[in-house]
């Protein structure tokens, strides 16, 4: 056991921790996207997968203690290699370049802020219909577990669909870098394979982002179904 505690002390450790639980929220959030789309679909398309969901509680439940396991996982990562990179250069740089590495990294901080705000309200906003409490409604009308009155008044708001839609932009810009680091730290790209990657990431990042985007808009503009 020691040796696998100082691994993940270590920043391969860390790194390593990073990849592989991001790439469980990877698969979370193409699934999440995946089911969302049904809105599309009518009320009771999107109402008829959500109960489907709560049908099997146990497996629910594993599952968002298992992503939310990841979260927890991941975030600390991240804070300790960002405190570890302080140390090792506790001077300041007289005057700062920023390249590309380090404009990625910036974001990746950012992206990673905004989207830890953003999972808060998305939860009480939709999820729950509350926020902390019958008196804290982040919307009016909201329904707890009826996913079509939700969205559909939610989204009629464009402060909010405004909010979702820079949300999303940076959560693509976060999962792209994420990709590239993903393969990278685990080994499974080199620097030949590396434009494949960004390739397959754009891809995947673009279907994403332009689904979850494609919500909020179609609400606010009347295109999503009856």
């Amino acid at each position: 056991m020691g040796w696998l505690l100082r691994f993940f002390n270590s920043t391969i450790g860390m790194k390593v921790v990073m990849a592989v639980t991001g790439l469980l929220m990877y698969g979370f959030v193409i699934i999440h996207m995946a089911g969302n789309i049904q809105v599309f679909l009518g009320e009771e398309a999107i109402n008829h997968y959500a109960q489907l969901l709560h049908t099997s509680e146990e497996v629910v439940w594993g599952a968002r203690l298992g992503l939310l396991g990841a979260v927890v996982a991941h975030i600390v990562s991240s804070v300790r290699l960002i405190m570890l990179s302080g140390k090792a250069r506790p001077t300041a740089y007289a005057k700062r370049t920023y390249t590309a590495a380090s404009f990625a990294s910036l974001s990746m901080r950012f992206s990673a802020i905004l989207l830890f705000v953003f999972i808060i309200y998305h939860l009480g906003h939709l999820t729950s219909g509350t926020f902390f409490g019958e008196g804290f409604k982040l919307q009016p009308g909201l329904k707890v577990n009826d996913v079509w009155h939700n969205v559909s008044t939610a989204f009629k708001n464009p402060l909010i669909v405004g909010f979702y839609v820079i949300a999303q932009l940076s959560l693509g810009a976060h999962l792209y870098h994420g990709a590239v680091s993903l393969f990278r730290t685990l080994g499974l790209a080199g620097e030949r394979q590396q434009a494949l990657v960004k390739n397959l990431a754009r891809a995947i990042v673009g279907a994403v982002v332009v689904g979850n985007i494609s919500i909020p808009l179609a609400v606010l503009l009347g295109l999503a179904g009856k």
